[in-house]
């Protein structure tokens, strides 16, 4: 089978086995308070447009031509990119040691990360840099220690998004090595 065709099996399936085909942590009771901020987070910065793609949802990626125009860089303009950040500082599948890091000629790729159950697709460094917002949400102690280094400048794939704004909501378990606080 194809990766595209894994894809298409991991959503059709569920592997994950949660609510969410994105799979856990996207379930509806891990985002109520996301979903009951975010309407008016997205009116106080003019998001016009804003994209969701769930994991297997690659049939969409020839549509993203005609969903956002192309901004200065050559890349599809996003108002809005929300993304969260995993313990080991990947952030929209693109992980640590992983070779789609340094992938910048093309604006969705398949990876396999090492370490990880599936295979996956996600936008590079040159879409998220292009947007005009990027949002991530991180929240849980198990991040801390990572959200520290990142902020420490650590080489991790969350701490080197580039957009034109970028907005980190923090939650105060992963803040607390920020705060001095000890683990």
């Amino acid at each position: 089978m194809n990766l595209a065709g894994r894809f298409e099996r991991i959503f059709a399936t569920n592997l994950w086995g949660a609510t969410s085909p994105s799979g856990l942590g996207s379930e509806l009771h891990s985002t109520a308070g996301l979903r009951e901020q975010l309407p008016g987070f997205l009116r106080r910065l003019g998001i016009r447009t804003l994209l969701d793609v769930p994991c297997g949802a690659g049939r969409l990626l020839p549509e993203l031509r005609a969903f956002a125009p192309l901004g200065p860089l050559g890349v599809p303009q996003f108002d809005l990119v929300w993304l969260g950040m995993g313990a080991d500082g990947h952030t929209a599948s693109l992980c640590p040691n992983d070779p789609s890091l340094a992938v910048t000629d093309r604006w969705v790729v398949p990876t396999w990360p090492a370490g990880y159950e599936t295979a996956r697709l996600t936008l590079t460094y040159p879409v998220l840099d292009g947007a005009r917002e990027v949002t991530f949400l991180v929240t849980g102690q198990e991040k801390a220690a990572t959200l520290s280094a990142i902020v420490g400048g650590a080489d991790l794939p969350a701490g080197h998004v580039r957009a034109e704004s970028v907005t980190w909501l923090v939650d105060a378990a992963a803040a607390g090595l920020l705060r001095g606080e000890q683990p």
